[in-house]
């Protein structure tokens, strides 16, 4: 069995889905199971999920819109039958050894939950083979204080995408 899920909320942006599954195929750690849960999407994530052809991978449709990530992501956490949970934006990317040093951290600190730091791209230039390299805008200091989200904005807190949790932060604390 897989030591980690990653559960990925999505809502028809399959170009930027397409980047974030390829970030979690690219993992240092791949003893991971994916589940990319659409809030009730068209075929084309469909089509975006299966062509990645990988038997880690499961995609589920919700047959109703919920309009924001927080209902999709309580059905994977549900569904999630693995020690450690990991969310994931669709329109946020892993760095390759995101799953690993997440669970050195909450396995050797014997911790519940690991949030990593943050980089925010908002722009990217094109590339001569027609990809985009995106330009970082923010990177979340480690010794910043509460106080400075205040003064600074939403990017001073780590999205959801670099959290990982114990399965059992979801029975303590709930679903979203």
């Amino acid at each position: 069995m897989a030591v980690v899920t990653i559960v990925l909320s999505t809502y028809n942006r399959p170009e930027a889905l397409r980047v974030a599954i390829r970030s979690v195929i690219l993992q240092t750690v791949t003893d991971w199971r994916l589940l990319v849960i659409g809030d009730c999407c068209d075929e084309r994530t469909a089509v975006v999920v299966n062509s990645f052809a990988d038997t880690r991978i499961t995609y589920i449709n919700l047959p109703a819109r919920c309009g924001e990530q927080a209902f999709p992501n309580s059905i994977g956490m549900a569904l999630a039958e693995t020690e450690y949970i990991s969310l994931l934006n669709h329109d946020d990317v892993l760095l390759q050894d995101h799953l690993e040093i997440a669970l050195r951290i909450l396995q050797g600190k014997r911790a519940d939950l690991f949030i990593g730091l943050a980089a925010f791209s908002r722009y990217s230039r094109p590339l001569s083979d027609g990809s985009r390299l995106p330009i970082f805008s923010e990177i979340n200091l480690v010794n910043r204080k509460l106080s400075d989200v205040f003064a600074h904005g939403y990017e001073l807190f780590e999205p959801c995408s670099t959290w990982m949790f114990h399965r059992d932060v979801v029975e303590m604390v709930g679903l979203f």
